[in-house]
């Protein structure tokens, strides 16, 4: 079954899941808010991607969002992460998975700022999303799911945090 209907999402991010070609088909906004584009931004290294994904964060905070509205998701999942493991970031405490307890629930961090991976996530939706340590040489099939994925999870906004490949296999398929 498939439904191109999305109501969660601002129209400005369906916008641009369409743009870049995310779905095989192009999907519609329903949703009652505009809101505004995804912000990329791009970083070189592993210190530039905690500045960049930081700096997302703070601005987020700027603009009035509370740290529990905002949700940092790592594209590279858990075991490759390097933001997961940053106990805090912009003077907020990460709340993160710690692993599991003798019965299997899971254990999790303190913190006021959730960070977690794209496909922990999944199913679940936050105001605003910062999807970090986006990284791949070119925008394919499995690409373009998991930042479909990614955001989706936003209700208001939105902020991709990716290296420069990803950043070149994006400008390519804009070109397209």
């Amino acid at each position: 079954m498939h439904c191109p209907d999305n109501f969660r999402s601002p129209t400005s991010i369906v916008d641009s899941i369409n743009v870049l070609r995310l779905t095989p088909r192009p999907i519609r906004a329903l949703g009652a808010y505009a809101g505004r584009e995804p912000a990329m931004s791009a970083y070189d290294d592993e210190d530039q991607m905690l500045l960049r994904t930081a700096q997302a964060v703070r601005g987020y905070l700027d603009e009035g969002y509370a740290p529990g509205d905002i949700v940092i998701l790592s594209y590279r999942g858990l075991a490759r992460s390097h933001l997961l493991g940053q106990a805090e970031l912009c003077g907020h405490g990460l709340r993160r998975f710690a692993g599991y307890d003798a019965a299997g629930a899971s254990l999790w961090t303190e913190g006021a700022i959730l960070a977690d991976t794209l496909f922990r996530y999944k199913g679940q939706s936050c105001p605003v999303v910062v999807l970090t340590e986006v990284s791949f040489a070119e925008l394919g099939e499995r690409e373009r799911r998991r930042l479909f994925v990614g955001l989706t999870r936003a209700r208001m906004a939105a902020t991709v945090v990716m290296d420069r490949q990803a950043e070149a296999a994006l400008g390519r398929a804009l070109q397209d």
